[in-house]
C-alpha cells in the first residue's frame, strides 16, 4: 500500500511560478539611454557627477514593468530615452544638513524626450518620438500623495510614465493592474 505524496510548498515559491508565467505571456521592452551625461536633470543628489544610476534602474525597471502588465506576448517595444529632466528642482541650500533637497513647484515639471519602436506580429510596427511631461504633476500624481508609494524613487516620473504607457501600449483591460 503506497500512500499518497502531498506536494507543499510555500508561498514564495508559488508567487515565483506565477510571475514566471505571466512574463511567458507579456511582450518584451528594451531602454536604452542616449547620450546620459547631456540629460538635463537626472541626478538625485547635486554633487553627483553624470546621470544617478538610482534614477536610470528606477527608470528602466518601472518601463518593464509596465510592459510585463501591458504588452501581448508577441510584441517587443524599444524604448530609447534621450533626455530627463526630473521634477522639481535640487536647493542644496534648503537642506538641512548639507543634504540635498529636491524642491516641487508648479512651473518645474517632470519631462522627458523619448523614441520607440512598437513590433507586434507579422512585422507590423509603429515608431514615433514624444516628448512626455506632466505640467500638472502637483495636483494629478496620486503616488505623490500616497506615502506609501512616494517612498520608492521617482513617484511624479513614474506616474507621467505610466499614464503615457497606458495610453500607448495597454490592450483594454490590461492596465491599471500593478
Amino acid at each position: 500500500m503506497t500512500s499518497p505524496h502531498r506536494f507543499r510548498t510555500s508561498t514564495p515559491v508559488l508567487l515565483a511560478l506565477l510571475l514566471s508565467a505571466a512574463q511567458a505571456c507579456a511582450g518584451e521592452v528594451q531602454v536604452r539611454f542616449m547620450h546620459p551625461d547631456t540629460f538635463t536633470d537626472s541626478q538625485l543628489k547635486a554633487n553627483f557627477a553624470g546621470p544617478d544610476p538610482v534614477v536610470l534602474q528606477t527608470i528602466t525597471n518601472h518601463l518593464l514593468g509596465l510592459g510585463t502588465r501591458c504588452l501581448q506576448g508577441s510584441q517587443t517595444l524599444d524604448v530609447e530615452i534621450h533626455d530627463i529632466d526630473l521634477a522639481g528642482q535640487l536647493e542644496w541650500w534648503h537642506g538641512a544638513g548639507g543634504r540635498d533637497l529636491r524642491v516641487m513647484r508648479e512651473m518645474t515639471w517632470p519631462r522627458m524626450d523619448v523614441s520607440y519602436v512598437l513590433r507586434g506580429e507579422k512585422g507590423h510596427s509603429s515608431e514615433a518620438r514624444e516628448k512626455i511631461n506632466d505640467m500638472n504633476y502637483l495636483s494629478n500624481s496620486y503616488a505623490a500623495r500616497n506615502a506609501t508609494i512616494a517612498t520608492i524613487p521617482l513617484p511624479y516620473e513614474r506616474a507621467m510614465l505610466t499614464r503615457w504607457f497606458e495610453t500607448h501600449f495597454c490592450q483594454p483591460g490590461k492596465s491599471r493592474g500593478g
